[in-house]
């Protein structure tokens, strides 16, 4: 993509309102308020490192048209788990981020989501960054699939010290290369328990918009639920979340197919993006205004 689309990344105010309480909107009218402007149109959604579909479940549960054309994930578990619950083909997977060849896409994808690695960039997995060669790299595979399918908005999504890691330098790297792009860019925390999941997981969210565009993120709302919501009885005492109450706590919905084990489902639903997050982003974006 030509970097002469000129994007606001180069505006010096631009960058210093990421990741700050100026870059929440405070004042427009509440994300889940908004009325979308397109809603005859398709979304068409492409993912990588797909997990169990957390940016098509928030589709869904928004009652927009939306099309999976690719999806993908190293994990054989997470495929019975997807293709359990998306219309999508063989042809349309992918195992493999860095071989995934995403060019026949381009000029056809409303938005391409990817939540990469995480571990790499958390206390848990040793904090190792980019140096990870395995996972730590796999920002690289993410840009070039956006150079490849162009899509009109991308979302990429980690745990919050990916801004930290390594004394920031990790993110000095990644955001250096994201910029290449050409995309207006923007990036911040965001916690799952002010958009209504009664569990605090605060996570990076930063998103390419192709043209320049006034974004804010949506402002947090009151904590209107908790856990006693989304237990499957009133038992007292310490017990472990069942796997439909592991998916609730990320906010996917009661139609949502368990098709793996409970050890695989508990890892699953760790592992995914809280559906309740994107939908207040698709919202305060109005994504049907990249649709087709």
């Amino acid at each position: 993509m030509n970097n002469s689309n000129n994007i606001l990344v180069n505006d010096q105010n631009n960058v210093l309102n990421q990741n700050t309480v100026e870059n929440i909107d405070w004042d427009g009218t509440l994300w889940r308020d908004r009325v979308f402007s397109h809603p005859e149109r398709t979304i068409t959604i492409g993912t990588s490192c797909s997990g169990i579909g957390a940016p098509e479940q928030a589709l869904r549960q928004l009652g927009l048209n939306s099309k999976i054309l690719f999806a993908g994930d190293i994990d054989p578990n997470v495929k019975k788990s997807y293709f359990a619950n998306y219309d999508i083909t063989e042809e349309q997977w992918h195992n493999d981020m860095f071989k995934f060849d995403a060019t026949p896409f381009k000029g056809k994808l409303t938005l391409f989501v990817s939540g990469i690695c995480c571990q790499t960039f958390s206390k848990a997995g040793g904090l190792a960054g980019v140096k990870d060669k395995k996972r730590g790299c796999l920002y690289t595979a993410f840009s070039r699939i956006v150079r490849e399918c162009e899509p009109e908005v991308w979302i990429m999504e980690n745990v919050e010290n990916m801004l930290n890691s390594n004394k920031g330098s990790d993110w000095k790297i990644i955001k250096e290369e994201l910029d290449t792009l050409g995309y207006d860019i923007h990036y911040q925390v965001l916690n799952a328990k002010s958009y209504g999941v009664p569990q605090s997981r605060a996570r990076l969210f930063v998103i390419g918009f192709k043209r320049p565009t006034e974004f804010l993120y949506p402002r947090p709302i009151k904590q209107e639920k908790v856990i006693c919501d989304i237990l499957e009885d009133t038992e007292q005492g310490l017990r472990q979340l069942t796997p439909r109450e592991a998916l609730r706590l990320q906010g996917f919905g009661e139609d949502f197919k368990i098709a793996v084990s409970d050890t695989y489902a508990y890892k699953q639903a760790g592992n995914s993006i809280a559906v309740p997050v994107l939908k207040a982003l698709y919202q305060q974006m109005d994504i049907t205004k990249y649709g087709f």
